[in-house]
């Protein structure tokens, strides 16, 4: 896959275009998050963001003390990026999750 059109690429292979896979990634983990995963690095993310007019944004929100409202899927992958931690049968936001569950879109 050429450098130069690596996004493409990644858009025909995932059947989706990128607007619909990228803000997402960068809102659930950051833009490096979003680059591991899709296997490029943070600087194509952070291009392919300034490019489609997306800014930073941020935000503060007081988050609940009770995760019980989230869904197992939810809180599974929060667990999996480090962001919850299943402690004496209770889920608890680790340091970095704080800011795990603010999804808005950044557009």
């Amino acid at each position: 896959m050429a450098k130069r059109f690596i996004l493409r690429e990644l858009e025909k292979e995932c059947g989706k275009p990128m607007t619909e896979v990228i803000p997402p990634l960068v809102n659930i983990g950051g833009q490096k998050h979003a680059a591991e995963v899709l296997g490029v690095s943070q600087a194509t993310i952070s291009k392919w963001l300034e490019n489609n007019g997306y800014v930073p944004v941020t935000r503060y929100e007081r988050l609940p003390h009770d995760l019980s409202q989230y869904t197992e899927s939810e809180l599974a992958e929060a667990i999996e990026a480090g962001y919850v931690e299943f402690v004496d049968g209770e889920y608890r936001l680790t340091g970095a999750g704080r800011s795990f569950f603010v999804q808005e879109a950044v557009s």
